[in-house]
């Protein structure tokens, strides 16, 4: 579903000139061209042009210099009463390609840390704290928040007094068998770039095809597709991905071997290879991420609504080992 734009008195800025020099920060101007260009494979009728300079320094790590050379390379952008806003997803996708040090970044090296923690673990339990958040804090009315059936059938969790809040405590136990994923699935994925999508594109297979774009939900559908082109019973995954300090809402695929389900994302490992933030050689693409996910359903729902809207999540994490508890 696409997004309602209502600036009806800003003006969407034209691309300007590719060329322009790099000036204050010295990031050549080539590059920046080449992540803004990435960028605007988004068509511009997804954008919400709501953040400020500010907030894009404070949230993303770019700073006003960046910022600014990112306009002259054509980073779209919305004035709106003397003011430029950028959209939040360009710019968290600006900030993962150049790497700068933000809320996102710092949770990636909690993924990384966690899948080495667990690799080859026996036993161990992660703690998972499940906290719900208004989505419109200020409202009129007391908070009112509903538990979805699916996160009160999970294994393993325990709804606190207060609805807002949850206790999930999964146990990290060896597979019988080490997962997989035959080499024809895995090096489909090594041409992608892992880039943050708006919703009416994270289930668009076109759009990965046309552009080698995909998130997490996008992969995790193509992925699914694809093994079961080859004959193999797979299934989208929908749930968290377990990491100290703080787990996320994640999605990948499961295919079925050996009587197991074992969990597959090769576009996240790619990415954490990338970065250097795992071994590419120890955490080859085929590698199950199993130890680190806790399935919840077979599509996107909302585990938890405030009034019918739903809740963003907070998951403090931390990982407990066996001989610990």
């Amino acid at each position: 579903m696409t997004r309602p734009h209502t600036a009806r008195a800003a003006r969407l800025l034209p691309a300007p000139r590719p060329d322009s020099p790099a000036r204050a920060t010295g990031r050549p101007a080539g590059r920046l061209a080449e992540i803004v260009a990435r960028v605007r494979h988004v068509p511009d009728r997804y954008r919400e042009f709501r953040q400020d300079g500010h907030r894009a320094t404070r949230e993303h790590g770019i700073i006003p210099a960046l910022l600014g050379e990112l306009g002259d390379v054509g980073l779209p952008s919305l004035v709106r009463d003397g003011v430029r806003y950028f959209d939040q997803i360009d710019l968290a996708n600006v900030a993962l390609a150049l790497r700068l040090p933000n809320a996102r970044t710092l949770a990636m090296r909690g993924w990384a840390n966690s899948l080495r923690a667990t690799s080859g673990a026996a036993a161990g339990s992660f703690e998972v704290e499940v906290r719900a958040h208004c989505p419109q804090p200020g409202h009129p009315g007391e908070c009112e928040y509903t538990r979805s059936e699916a996160l009160r059938s999970l294994a393993g969790y325990t709804p606190a007094a207060a609805s807002d809040t949850g206790q999930l405590r999964h146990r990290v136990a060896r597979p019988m068998t080490e997962g997989r994923l035959p080499d024809a699935l895995a090096s489909l994925f090594r041409p992608l770039r892992f880039h943050l999508l708006p919703e009416p594109l994270r289930a668009d297979l076109g759009f990965l095809a046309e552009t080698n774009l995909a998130d997490c939900d996008l992969a995790a559908l193509y992925l699914t597709r694809e093994a079961g082109r080859l004959g193999l019973a797979a299934r989208y995954s929908y749930g968290f991905f377990l990491a100290a300090p703080y787990s996320i809402i994640h999605t990948w695929t499961e295919v079925l071997d050996g009587g197991e389900w074992h969990a597959f994302d090769p576009h996240l490992l790619n990415l954490l290879g990338d970065w250097s933030l795992l071994d590419p050689e120890e955490w080859p693409p085929h590698r199950s991420i199993g130890s680190c996910t806790a399935r919840v359903s077979d599509h996107d729902v909302w585990l938890t609504t405030h009034h019918g809207a739903c809740a963003p999540l907070s998951l403090a994490t931390r990982r407990v080992e066996e001989d610990a508890r």
